[in-house]
């Protein structure tokens, strides 16, 4: 009895384990896959945020590509990930030089795609574990395969967070300077962008010299890049 007692818990066990796994491949898959037809009513960040203190409130307005300021893509590309193109999800260059300054004395740096932005706030949570890192790149192969750039930068716009409880390039727009998305400037971008080092930390209504400072670094980088073939896409003349 005790024998046949021990092969039930082993199979279902082993079992379970399987169907966790599964689970783990499958879920994940059927949830990107799903992101070419379906725009994200909410995200794993919002939920958090209305987790911490049920009162917060969430201003959130989804907006398609061509609703959004062509300004908006090219800046936050200009700010966070200028690789973003020509990489499949993970910038190992832009990693691999990030290292080197490490080792020669220089403060460690953030070496985060949008693709893996996006992955992390729509699924994930804050915070840096071995699990939650392992997540986020599964999820980012996921979506640089199943989605193309265009789509994968549209739902970053949509869902990244550029004040306490502001996600999104709308409600940003429409919180901080009174207009709808489409007609951002390219100065306006620029700053939007500037604060998602840290949106928690840094204000766009009352940004800072160093903001400031690094809002005119974006437009620097804005203009290069918008020069570039790889990015007429995300180009404007606003």
């Amino acid at each position: 009895m005790n024998n046949k007692l021990e092969a039930a818990v082993h199979l279902f066990l082993v079992n379970l384990i399987a169907l966790s796994l599964l689970s783990l491949v499958i879920i994940p898959v059927v949830l990107v896959v799903s992101l070419r037809w379906f725009d994200p009513p909410i995200t794993a960040f919002m939920l958090g945020d209305k987790a911490t203190n049920f009162e917060n409130k969430i201003n959130y307005e989804w907006k398609d590509w061509n609703q959004i300021s062509p300004s908006a893509p090219l800046a936050v590309v200009a700010a966070e990930d200028q690789h973003f193109t020509s990489h499949f999800g993970f910038d190992v260059n832009q990693l691999k030089q990030v290292l080197m300054e490490y080792q020669e004395g220089a403060r460690l740096q953030s070496t985060t795609t949008i693709t893996q932005q996006t992955a992390k706030n729509l699924f994930l949570w804050s915070g840096q574990n071995f699990l939650r890192k392992g997540l986020e790149a599964w999820l980012t192969l996921l979506m640089e395969t199943c989605l193309n750039k265009q789509r994968i930068l549209e739902i970053y716009l949509n869902v990244v967070e550029f004040g306490p409880g502001v996600y999104g390039i709308e409600a940003a727009s429409q919180t901080f300077f009174f207009k709808p998305a489409s007609e951002l400037s390219h100065k306006e971008s620029a700053l939007l962008a500037a604060v998602l080092l840290n949106p928690q930390q840094y204000r766009i209504d009352s940004p800072s010299a160093f903001i400031e400072q690094r809002q005119r670094w974006i437009m620097q980088q804005m203009k290069i890049l918008g020069q570039s073939t790889s990015l007429h896409i995300f180009a404007g003349s606003n």
